[in-house]
């Protein structure tokens, strides 16, 4: 799974999980205002734009995605919310609405 990272690993590590049909793109400006105090990490899911891997189920993108990141650390997602979920339920991850 490709992904985009920005921030200092130093920093309190934050999960933007793009939408459906949609890229790490779509929370560019989001992510360019949380760099300066957290670790961002924007993963470009299976079978989206800049992806390197054809799409397969949900699941397996939030196993990818967890294996990858691990931890405890805020998400916010676009979409239905599936993936989230998913990953959060699995491994006991913190989910934060936020609106900017």
């Amino acid at each position: 799974m490709n992904y985009v990272d920005l921030g200092s690993a130093h920093n309190d590590t934050i999960l933007l999980l793009h939408g459906g049909g949609l890229s790490w793109w779509n929370y560019r400006e989001a992510a360019r205002f949380l760099k300066n105090e957290y670790h961002v990490l924007l993963p470009i899911l299976d079978g989206h734009a800049g992806s390197d891997r054809p799409f397969t189920t949900i699941e397996e993108n939030a196993t990818v995605t967890q294996t990858i990141y691990g931890g405890s650390f805020p998400v916010s997602q676009h979409s239905d919310g599936r993936l989230g979920r998913l990953i959060c339920l699995r491994h006991y991850c913190i989910v934060d609405h936020f609106r900017l």
